[in-house]
């Protein structure tokens, strides 16, 4: 399964309070135990190149192999 997002990060000054975020009901909680572990060359060739990563899940409900590429900008396909 293919799956595009978009994942923006913000700086703000030590002590800026944070927004509230909307509350709403999401569907029923539950704990889960995960794992991932990031793959890469000996020389951090994936790291180096920004162009995407590697991992390993375990355990919820999308675990095995993972990539995640860059698109453009803030834009990622996995």
């Amino acid at each position: 399964m293919d799956v595009t997002e978009v994942e923006r990060k913000f700086d703000a000054a030590p002590g800026t309070p944070l927004p509230t975020l909307r509350s709403g009901t999401y569907g029923d909680s539950r704990d889960m135990d995960m794992r991932a572990v990031y793959y890469d060359t000996p020389d951090f060739a994936l790291f180096h190149s920004r162009k995407g990563t590697l991992r390993r899940r375990e355990g919820g409900e999308d675990q095995g192999w993972h990539i995640k590429l860059s698109v453009s900008g803030d834009e990622r396909l996995e």
